[in-house]
């Protein structure tokens, strides 16, 4: 019986480190870059992809909803924004910790973080 569980929980240990080793090695989000960070009028973001995939780009406030939609469509190597801190509904974004995040293919996320310092 501990032989069979030993065996399962090995089997089981494998194919997670398959996983994640998969999942590294297809690496779709290159690099997220942030400037200036932290920020006060205006910051310049751009992300990097490995291969074209449907994406989309938010800023999200420190309780994750989304105050931006950057970019919502298939990505291209590069994709480049200016947020001047305004929201989808007008307002000024307040000073405060924000991520901007990418959602690719619907499922896997990265995120990056900034400030906003006044």
């Amino acid at each position: 019986m501990k032989r069979a569980v030993t065996v399962i929980w090995l089997s089981a240990l494998m194919l997670l480190l398959a996983v994640s080793l998969s999942a590294f090695m297809n690496k779709v989000v290159g690099d997220i870059t942030i400037y200036p960070n932290p920020m006060d009028k205006f910051c310049h973001i751009s992300v990097t992809f490995s291969q074209i995939v449907p994406t989309v780009v938010t800023i999200q406030n420190h309780a994750g909803d989304v105050v931006k939609t950057l970019y919502s469509g298939q990505s291209m190597e590069l994709l480049q924004f200016t947020w001047n801190r305004v929201c989808d509904d007008g307002s000024i974004a307040p000073k405060g910790k924000y991520s901007v995040t990418v959602c690719y293919e619907g499922r896997y996320t990265s995120t990056k973080k900034t400030l906003i310092l006044k």
